[in-house]
């Protein structure tokens, strides 16, 4: 699992996809989705080559079957 985040530190950190569609490997954090409580429930990941934005769970993150942080 993901340690507690700093929104303000989230932001831009580079991930890459273990499982690449249509060339997309390489991601950062555009924004982040909260719910009521201030939670961040959810990210927006741009792909690098693209542009394209997509919704991930904040978990998901925290498995290396699916994303690794930094650029691999």
């Amino acid at each position: 699992m993901l340690r507690k985040i700093n929104p303000k530190k989230f932001i831009n950190i580079p991930w890459t996809a273990t499982n690449p569609h249509n060339r997309e490997k390489h991601f950062h954090v555009h924004s982040l989705i909260h719910q009521r409580g201030g939670l961040i429930t959810a990210v927006r990941m741009q792909a690098v080559v693209s542009g394209t934005i997509y919704c991930t769970k904040i978990e998901d993150l925290g498995y290396t079957g699916t994303w690794l942080r930094g650029w691999c």
